[in-house]
């Protein structure tokens, strides 16, 4: 009943057709599911066909069905402020989340038959033709071609058929080692020799591996399956997992100690040292369907006792002879459906003139270049469409950005050259965490959130990377603009492109890792460009090529740029969305402080509990003279010259053979920390006389941006 009716008016007609009161229908769960289900809860939104028997229901199901409580929405307090941060800032993402579907689903509209059955098409005459002249094909078993899978909804797959498959092609420029004792000016005359390189794949704490090459550019062409494990209600829109995939250089130790024995005895024993990685989100894999290219390792500043290759034909500082590239297949088995994006009639602050003008140059546009990503709509936190360079706007970054570029410039006049501001800024945005839309609104469209609310939430995806990247290039003067491309490995993206004002070069950064590419370089990840957005006008791109390498950047041609406001038609200055400055909150020195207590004491806890089999000794001096490292690791923006590098080592290298490596990343959760440092298999090492070393450095920017630093390395007495 949806009125509650007095008893003296209620008949005992009506009463008999009351098969159980409201209590018990708030108790079922299965009523409760449905209401879930309803009204867009983001849990249970994408939840498939309803169980009928409460026996159908697994336990976890039913424990998060009747989680969803008014009490769960009080902010639990916890003594540690670590985890009090955390639970508050995921609190804020989970009422932001909730809100923006709400709103969305209110102005939903009408379902088409498409949204609710996928029907395979009829063949034409055509068709059919084409596929009997198939049938003759030569058949070519060397050079085989993938076919195009039919996919399968999260929900209709069993936890146990998903399958994350891995084909890892090849590597070049993989580091060698290097021979000889470390001594000061002696580095440039160390003897190369092999490498015997792997790959690993890590996905959910479970592992597979190549087989081991021979030589820094090996090939291995070789299939990796992990089994992919999904939550019970939203399917793959629930998995955060990341798919590490780790380059390790396997080292034969030889243990035998009589030469005697040499001709008849063999004692050995393998060791990995680890090379570099690269991560990808399960969720960019999910929404690409696939991901396949060659790709840039992420590899430490510092990697004890390897150096690259010397090229005689390359130059000093090129930089691709310096870097490690990795190619790979990466899909999912069975094929899973993308998320569906809703088709949602929202509101727009826009006047109707200009909302019906985007959609159609969107949609010419999109006939004539398919591949091609061209956006002029963008949907806000607020879920009404937005004209995309009203999210364009000069915005000062903070203030100790530029004291510090300012110091390290008097201060640093020998070594390395300082970094200029552009650089730190892109630094600071970097270390912003990374969460795709696709995890943070699943089923929805793309969000893009103002700058201020990126701040305040301190988690987004490349488009509020880029945005802010952006906004703080033109704060510094520069020509900046959006760029919205194709990039790998994750697909639709959003970049940074600066002019030179001088010399007119045309660089890209990528917000997300900070990096600055030349737009001539053809080893960049950005593959495709589709459009530039700039604070009143948008640029689509209608050249022949697309591969920013190829394109020619004068925005003032027509048959190059077509413009979404005409020459003479332009739009006076729009109105931005963004606030008029950024108000960046102070970062707390003792919370950095006991954060990084926390992290180095998990970490060691960690590390001896995934080597239960062996007793884990810590090497305290070695510890002291990391952790003085890694401060002017960050300042440097983690750019650190050898020769400093052998000189705070060198007291150590006279005593001990020494491996290790620091990493670099963005603060999340102390987890996050925990799954980096198990990925690198440090702990792997079974040496009897193996110690270990341990530093973490956490530098603290504003608005609470922390960069964590940790170095870890293995020593082992020289005999």
């Amino acid at each position: 009943r949806s009125i509650d009716v007095p008893t003296e008016f209620s008949s005992p007609k009506e009463e008999r057709l009351e098969f159980c009161d409201e209590a018990e229908l708030e108790r079922n769960p299965r009523f409760r599911l449905l209401r879930l289900r309803d009204s867009g809860t983001a849990e249970f939104r994408n939840f498939g066909a309803v169980p009928l028997l409460l026996n159908e229901y697994s336990v976890s199901l039913i424990e998060k069905i009747y989680a969803r409580e008014p009490r769960d929405e009080k902010l639990p307090s916890h003594r540690d402020p670590v985890e009090d941060r955390q639970v508050k800032r995921a609190h804020l993402m989970k009422q932001m989340r909730e809100e923006v579907i709400r709103k969305v689903y209110e102005s939903q509209t009408h379902r088409v038959l498409e949204d609710i059955i996928i029907e395979e098409k009829v063949p034409i005459f055509g068709s059919l033709g084409f596929g009997l002249f198939k049938l003759a094909k030569r058949h070519r078993p060397l050079r085989p071609s993938r076919k195009e899978r039919r996919k399968v909804t999260g929900q209709s797959v069993a936890a146990a058929d998903a399958e994350i498959l891995v084909t890892v092609l090849r590597a070049t420029n993989v580091p060698v080692r290097k021979d000889g004792q470390l001594i000061k000016g002696i580095a440039e005359d160390v003897i190369e020799c092999q490498v015997r390189p792997f790959v690993e794949v890590m996905f959910q704490r479970k592992t597979a591996r190549t087989f081991v090459a021979e030589g820094p550019h090996p090939t291995w062409n070789q299939e990796l399956r992990l089994p992919l494990t999904m939550g019970d209600s939203d399917g793959p829109c629930s998995v955060r997992d990341v798919i590490y995939l780790n380059l390790f250089d396997e080292v034969v130790l030889d243990l035998l100690e009589d030469d005697r024995e040499r001709s008849s005895t063999v004692h050995q024993r393998l060791e990995r040292r680890w090379l570099g990685n690269l991560k990808v989100p399960f969720s960019t894999l999910y929404l690409n369907s696939k991901i396949e290219g060659t790709f840039r390792l992420d590899t430490p500043p510092v990697l004890l006792g390897y150096v690259h290759e010397v090229k005689p034909w390359a130059l000093i500082h090129d930089a691709p002879s310096m870097c490690t590239y990795i190619s790979f297949y990466l899909t999912i088995e069975p094929g899973l459906q993308p998320p569906e994006v809703l088709r949602a009639c929202c509101e727009s602050t826009e006047p109707s003139q200009l909302v019906q003008s985007a959609e159609e140059w969107q949609s010419t546009l999109h006939t004539q270049h398919p591949q091609r990503f061209v956006k002029a709509l963008a949907m806000d936190a607020s879920g009404k469409w937005v004209f995309v360079p009203r999210f364009l706007r000069p915005l000062a970054p903070p203030e100790e950005l530029s004291a510090l570029a300012a110091r390290r410039a008097s201060s640093m006049m020998e070594g390395p050259p300082p970094k200029d501001v552009m650089s730190l800024v892109a630094r600071f945005v970097s270390l912003i965490p990374t969460l795709s839309d696709s995890v943070f609104f699943p089923g929805l469209c793309d969000i893009w959130s103002t700058c201020d609310q990126f701040l305040q939430v301190l988690v987004g995806d490349e488009e509020e990377h880029a945005i802010l990247l952006c906004n703080f290039f033109l704060h510094l003067g520069k020509e900046a603009y959006l760029l919205l491309g194709t990039g790998i490995p994750e697909g639709q993206t959003a970049y940074v492109l600066t002019r030179e004002e001088r010399s007119g070069g045309v660089s890209i950064w990528n917000a997300v890792t900070g990096k600055r590419y030349s737009a001539t370089d053809s080893y960049g990840p950005l593959q495709n460009v589709g459009c530039l957005v700039g604070r009143d006008n948008i640029w689509a791109n209608v050249q022949k090529h697309e591969h920013p390498s190829r394109l020619s950047y004068n925005l003032s041609k027509a048959n190059h740029w077509k413009p979404f406001f005409p020459k003479g038609k332009h739009q006076t200055e729009l109105d931005s969305v963004q606030p008029s400055e950024l108000v960046y909150e102070a970062t707390d020195p003792a919370y950095v402080e006991q954060l990084q207590q926390k992290i180095e004491y998990v970490l060691k806890e960690s590390i001896m509990n995934w080597r239960k089999r062996f007793r884990t000794s810590w090497n305290r001096y070695a510890s002291q003279v990391l952790r003085k490292i890694l401060p002017r690791l960050e300042s440097m923006a983690a750019s650190l010259s050898s020769t400093d590098d052998i000189q705070e080592l060198s007291e150590i290298l006279a005593t001990y053979k020494m491996s290790g490596f620091p990493l670099s990343m963005s603060f999340t959760d102390v987890d996050t920390v925990i799954e980096n440092v198990l990925s690198t298999g440090v702990h792997l090492t079974e040496a009897k006389n193996a110690e270990f070393a341990l530093a973490v450095h956490i530098h603290p920017y504003p608005s609470n941006v922390l960069a964590v630093w940790v170095y870890v390395a293995v020593l082992s007495r020289k005999s």
